[in-house]
């Protein structure tokens, strides 16, 4: 939960939890946790219904599973 003080007025923002709204083809791409290029698929998380945060891009790896893809993650 985050909150965010405006004046005096105080706003509570609590997001739900995110679906896999998606999963395209992501190319391949250098794993630094496999340490090889392999292929990865592109996972988009949101929410179904209108919501105030837009939807999440993450790149999965076909060998760990995991969005490696840049280093020191």
């Amino acid at each position: 939960m985050s909150v965010l003080r405006v004046g005096s007025e105080t706003i509570h923002i609590c997001p739900g939890p995110s679906k896999v709204l998606a999963r395209k083809p992501g190319g391949d791409h250098w794993c630094f946790g496999c340490r090889q290029r392999l292929p990865h698929t592109l996972v988009i998380y949101g929410d179904e219904e209108p919501s105030y945060y837009e939807p999440v891009g993450v790149l999965e790896c076909s060998g760990c599973g995991r969005d490696r893809t840049e280093f020191g993650t």
